[in-house]
């Protein structure tokens, strides 16, 4: 690591990608760097880790973030800025990084190019993940480089013209009759 201290972020926390960040032994090995996040909604998840390992066949200890992370924060990484946007849907404490400076977001599983990511796993939500996507994301530049966690990079533009969700969650709401 050539003598620079790091930070493990997580932006959300599930079974399938949290074994390794979660590890205790690995944090020790690691020099105890710090685990920042995600949102504090994750702890439920958080808690039930080692069932979730199980059902994997992966051995995941339970590891409380040194920080929590809420809208709002900002986190630094090798000098550049990220400010963490609380975008629940696909689980309730997931969060996107966006570095506004290199315009680009880290979304994780909460928009991939043409999809999102599933709601149908415990603590999802559509509702949520529309707000997400509405709030959160569509309010950021076309420019913007969206690396998710799954699959190739996109823009908020491409995904703006062309992602089915993103377009759902453009339509106005429907207003009710008196």
């Amino acid at each position: 690591m050539g003598g620079k201290r790091c930070r493990s972020r997580c932006r959300h926390w599930k079974g399938d990608e949290a074994i390794a960040p979660a590890n205790k032994a690995l944090r020790q090995r690691l020099g105890g760097i710090p685990i920042e996040g995600p949102h504090e909604h994750e702890r439920p998840l958080l808690d039930n880790l080692e069932k979730q390992g199980e059902a994997y066949g992966i051995e995941a200890r339970v590891v409380t973030p040194d920080r929590w992370l809420a809208e709002g924060d900002t986190v630094n990484v090798a000098g550049h800025t990220f400010e963490v946007l609380h975008c629940p849907g696909h689980s309730p404490g997931s969060v996107v990084m966006f570095n506004r400076d290199q315009r680009f977001a880290l979304t994780g599983d909460v928009l991939f190019q043409g999809s999102i990511g599933r709601t149908d796993l415990p603590g999802g939500s559509m509702t949520a993940m529309t707000a997400s996507l509405r709030d959160r994301i569509l309010p950021l530049a076309d420019d913007t480089i969206v690396l998710p966690g799954h699959g190739p990079a996109t823009t908020i533009g491409r995904e703006r013209a062309t992602n089915p969700y993103l377009l759902e969650a453009m339509r106005p709401a429907p207003t009710r009759g008196l």
